[in-house]
């Protein structure tokens, strides 16, 4: 398939450089379709003998002309020729090329496709035709996905390549249809649970390859939002390892992100408690400094490689097809990384602001200095901040699809912005490109503070990191121990120390 042959020229040309492809924290990746041509009838006549030919005993098969239709539609919109702005399989992964072929055996994949061709239509014509009857038509196609998903759930199909492939389809249908935010996070733990159900975060074929190759971003967001540990470290190691990419930078920069939501439902343990747990925010503050160093790797090359690209020629529309991918690639690349550098800064700056314990008079002994280090990654954050801020007057050439993984991005380095100036700017940027997807401005702001107390542990501490020791806090009582402002807390759920 020319998408994988493209991704093959993307390995083979980094590879030197330790360069491969993966998918974002949000899933999605970049390109540009013909919109729903037809297929020659001989071609559609084609695909079809191949699924009858090739497909298992079907569980509540949709009606072959129906079938047919998905699969004409479906296959009609998988150009990879076309550039970054609504290209499926560039945009959301190469798994997306072979579910045509699939389709027949599996009543949730066969929904789930017929869900994201309709939501896909309704993407490509907001603003114009019939809005109102496109997106009848989209959730009414997402309403027989779900229900046609949980009873695959219910039986022997639920550990199935399809099933978790229709997980992650609904995933794209929320996307393209702006749905909430939470509901998107929902699937992505779905997968995660069906991955967790099968023993083994483990490919059984080439196809749950690709899937995963599109599923570890989701499910690494979703984990870190969730309270309790979904992965030990070395699951998580397991799942963002991948046999498509090898071991290039791309998939460094996700080895990092996966050890995230652990580390980070461990200082918000340690935090939770009425006195810091030391002990635990200590050796949490040393895995999180070595993730940081290779982190640090990783951005340099990330950011080098895209710069590099960027600076060929005068306009981004001026290039040519193939090297407008490798720039939306690229860029992607750089905005997760930065995201995740922020993340991981924004962590190390909250840890480093608690001030040593009260039995050590001496600090000199002690790992990190409240006056000094917190101030540090604070500085690397608003750096951060400011580069994803300008990447996104960089990349409006790959609009609206192009640039989805903008919405999440934006999100984070307004919590980084260290100046009102650059948050009112990354507002305005991030309402500009959540347009696109369709999300109301007002449920973006409600979000952003919340974010910001999430990343900073304000909400469990009640201080944001390099502003104020927590025994100086307005909360504090009047022994000096930290009160939670907002009452009784239930701590999060410690990673065991023997599954790291």
């Amino acid at each position: 398939m020319k998408m994988l042959a493209l991704m093959h020229t993307i390995f083979q040309q980094d590879r030197p450089r330790s360069q491969s492809l993966q998918q974002d924290p949000l899933g999605m990746l970049d390109q540009h379709p013909v919109f729903d041509l037809p297929l020659e009838s001989q071609d559609a006549g084609r695909q079809w003998t191949v699924i009858r030919k090739e497909a298992s005993p079907s569980f509540g098969r949709v009606p072959s002309n129906t079938l047919s239709r998905i699969i004409s539609r479906f296959a009609s919109n998988l150009d990879s020729d076309k550039n970054s702005n609504f290209q499926l399989p560039w945009n959301f992964g190469p798994f997306l090329e072979d579910v045509p072929r699939r389709l027949g055996r599996n009543a949730a994949l066969d929904a789930s496709a017929e869900a994201v061709m309709a939501a896909y239509v309704a993407f490509r014509t907001r603003g114009g035709g019939d809005p109102d009857r496109n997106d009848a038509l989209c959730l009414n196609s997402y309403g027989r996905a779900v229900n046609a998903l949980r009873a695959c759930l219910n039986d022997d199909r639920a550990s199935s390549s399809e099933t978790l492939c229709s997980t992650l389809m609904l995933l794209i249908v929320e996307t393209l249809s702006g749905l909430d935010k939470g509901k998107i996070l929902s699937h992505a733990g779905g997968a995660a649970g069906i991955l967790k159900a099968r023993g083994a975060v483990k490919s059984k074929n080439e196809f749950e390859d690709k899937i995963l190759l599109s599923l570890r971003g989701p499910v690494i967001m979703h984990a870190l939002f969730t309270q309790e540990p979904i992965f030990t470290n070395r699951e998580w190691e397991a799942l963002v390892i991948n046999p498509m990419e090898g071991h290039g930078v791309d998939g460094r920069v996700l080895r990092v992100a996966a050890l995230l939501p652990n580390l980070l439902l461990n200082t918000r343990s340690a935090f939770a408690q009425s006195r810091i747990d030391y002990v635990k925010l200590i050796d949490v503050h040393g895995h999180l400094r070595e993730l940081h160093t290779a982190h640090a790797l990783s951005r340099r090359e990330v950011v080098a490689r895209f710069e590099e690209i960027d600076t060929r020629e005068a306009s981004t529309s001026a290039l040519p097809v193939q090297t407008m991918i490798f720039h939306s690639h690229y860029a992607r690349q750089v905005a997760v990384t930065l995201a995740y550098e922020i993340m991981l800064c924004l962590l190390l700056s909250t840890i480093c602001s608690a001030p040593p314990p009260p039995h050590l008079m001496d600090s000199d002994g002690f790992p990190w200095s409240p006056t000094v280090d917190p101030f540090i990654y604070l500085d690397q954050v608003g750096a951060s901040s400011k580069y994803l801020s300008d990447l996104g007057d960089r990349v409006t050439a790959h609009r609206p699809l192009g640039t989805i993984y903008m919405t999440f991005v934006l999100r984070v380095a307004h919590v980084a912005a260290p100046t009102e100036t650059a948050k009112a700017r990354i507002i305005a940027q991030l309402h500009d490109f959540a347009s696109d997807m369709g999300v109301p401005t007002a449920k973006i702001d409600s979000e952003l503070q919340q974010l910001g107390e999430y990343l900073t542990l304000r909400d469990v501490r009640g201080w944001r990191p390099g502003k104020v020791h927590p025994e100086e806090a307005p909360t504090g009582s009047s022994n000096g121990r930290y009160q939670d402002p907002g009452g009784y807390r239930e701590s999060a759920k410690v990673v065991p120390e023997a599954s790291s």
